[in-house]
């Protein structure tokens, strides 16, 4: 799925070539099925070559990743000087790569969940949310997975009470989202609340959830400003 997101042969090559060439074939992939766009998933997948090549230089194997090797990437990259990798502008802005990375590394065995920190108990709404949108989109586990990354940490914010959800709260998220990761993840974001409350107001659950108006999108290139957004109407389908 590399060839969807870059487009020299040579390139392509030097990708699948590299040490864990597969595991970036895979990535793409995950990111092709979850609809991310050119630009963003080119910039997810470079973080994740970078992130290989460091722990090459470090002398250690791909399954020998550990969690913590996510913040002490996100560290270094703040002072690369690594050859064929430019130091970001923002090294923050990189987290939400190397959390999708490590997440999806996660779900192909390759790093292990910490032994000493116990499961997550899933929302019960986020978990309907996921067999509605099987159900009735169709939706790959692996686009779910990509919901769920984004969900948790809404749900973690606003809390389980629909009701609670107003426009200054969803406004004030999104907008505290692409402070911290950037637009191109934002709107991912967005898209994945999106259905979320497409999903509530199915169910009832979104009485007060701005009913037929959602969402927050800045006009034309703007970064999330007050005064710079536009009501999208939610199509009830």
């Amino acid at each position: 799925m590399l060839v969807r997101y870059f487009r020299r042969p040579s390139r392509i090559e030097q990708l699948r070539s590299s040490t864990g060439g597969h595991l970036l074939e895979g990535f793409a992939k995950e990111l092709s099925q979850g609809r991310y766009q050119w630009v963003a998933a080119r910039k997810h997948i470079r973080a994740a070559e970078h992130f290989l090549h460091w722990i090459a230089h470090r002398n250690l194997s791909i399954t020998s990743v550990e969690e913590r090797y996510a913040q002490q990437f996100l560290d270094h990259l703040k002072r690369c000087r690594c050859r064929g990798h430019h130091p970001p502008l923002k090294p923050h802005r990189q987290k939400y790569s190397v959390d999708l990375w490590f997440d999806y590394l996660r779900r192909v065995g390759i790093v292990p969940s910490p032994t000493f920190v116990e499961p997550a108990v899933e929302a019960p709404m986020l978990t309907s949310f996921c067999d509605w949108m099987r159900r009735q989109r169709g939706v790959s586990d692996a686009t779910l997975s990509i919901y769920r990354f984004e969900l948790r940490a809404f749900i973690k914010d606003l809390g389980e009470d629909p009701h609670l959800y107003d426009a200054r709260n969803l406004r004030q998220f999104v907008l505290d989202k692409s402070r911290r990761s950037g637009w191109a993840p934002t709107r991912k974001c967005i898209c994945a609340i999106r259905m979320f409350l497409r999903f509530l107001i199915s169910q009832g659950s979104a009485s007060t959830v701005c009913m037929s108006q959602f969402l927050l999108l800045p006009i034309g290139g703007s970064l999330l400003c007050p005064g710079t957004y536009s009501l999208i109407r939610l199509n009830r389908s």
